[in-house]
């Protein structure tokens, strides 16, 4: 912005004007050819003001979060444990198992309107008593937020997901969240996809119950939450039936 003022008073003082209507940019030559030079010197200017303050006042992120005070830490991904994928045998394609372990909690219950009202979607929620999310079924990450608080996924079965950890924790901007999958990942079922935490979540003033909600429901024909109280991970947590 700088830099435009300062080519546009050049322009001023140069009289630059145009003899016709059209665009400016470098095809703005073509209609100041009565004040060409001006034109020139209100390019030259411009850029050279608006490089040499961007070198100046530029710092790279990286740079400014090392000289200053170190962000709150997310669990290491080394630390994270594995959880035990339960037996085949007893996984239904009609069935979403739960990502996280807590206690089974019904959308309605939800404390924001927009995921109480499914408009995002069909599901149930989990508030957590560990800060992990794993994955429910073999499948792929098909989104994920910068900040880390939510991810959505597509599973082999053909279920869209949403797994929004926490409510409005968006406004974190990433503290206490880290992500152990990148967006495209091919993912198996039970492996860690984000760890938070949940002391950290809570002492800024966020409830930390997650919705997981399944964003495709026109392809089922019922929803509803399996589990009543304690869920572990891949415990049964929404069951459903296809068109």
């Amino acid at each position: 912005m700088v830099g435009g003022a300062c080519g546009a008073a050049v322009a001023s003082i140069m009289n630059v004007y145009a003899t016709a209507n059209g665009v400016t940019g470098i095809f703005g030559f073509l209609i100041t050819t009565d004040s060409i030079v001006g034109y020139l010197l209100t390019f030259v200017v411009a850029s050279a003001v608006a490089f040499g303050l961007s070198w100046i006042l530029f710092k790279d992120p990286a740079e400014e979060t090392a000289q200053g005070a170190p962000a709150t830490p997310a669990p290491a991904a080394e630390e994270v444990p594995a959880v035990e994928t339960k037996p085949e045998a007893n996984y239904d394609d009609n069935c979403v198992y739960s990502p996280l372990k807590g206690k089974a909690v019904l959308m309605a219950d939800v404390p924001d309107e927009t995921f109480a009202s499914d408009v995002l979607g069909v599901g149930a929620a989990v508030d957590p008593t560990e800060g992990k999310v794993v994955a429910p079924a073999d499948g792929e990450v098909s989104t994920l937020f910068d900040t880390h608080h939510a991810i959505g996924l597509t599973l082999d079965n053909g279920m869209e997901m949403l797994i929004h950890v926490g409510i409005n924790t968006v406004e974190l901007n990433g503290e206490g969240y880290e992500a152990h999958v990148s967006e495209g990942d091919k993912v198996v079922r039970g492996q860690t996809l984000i760890t938070f935490d949940i002391p950290l979540i809570k002492s800024k003033g966020f409830p930390v119950i997650t919705p997981v909600i399944i964003t495709n429901p026109d392809d089922y024909t019922d929803i509803h939450k399996a589990a009543d109280g304690d869920v572990g991970y891949l415990d049964k947590l929404i069951e459903t039936a296809k068109q």
